[in-house]
């Protein structure tokens, strides 16, 4: 069972814009549904995860 999802940002999540996909959030709304928890993994400061995620 999958409990938690951690993803790299740079060049793996985000585009080359540095933006989410557009399907992010429903994707992360479906997630939520099922109890999965979605964390960013990155060397970001925690104000650039707070802009980019909010």
């Amino acid at each position: 069972m999958i409990r938690l999802i951690f993803s790299d940002m740079d060049g793996t999540l985000l585009d080359e814009n540095g933006k989410l996909p557009a399907g992010f959030g429903a994707m992360y709304e479906r997630l939520k549904e099922r109890g999965i928890r979605f964390a960013p993994a990155s060397g970001r400061q925690y104000a650039s995860l707070v802009q980019t995620f909010a």
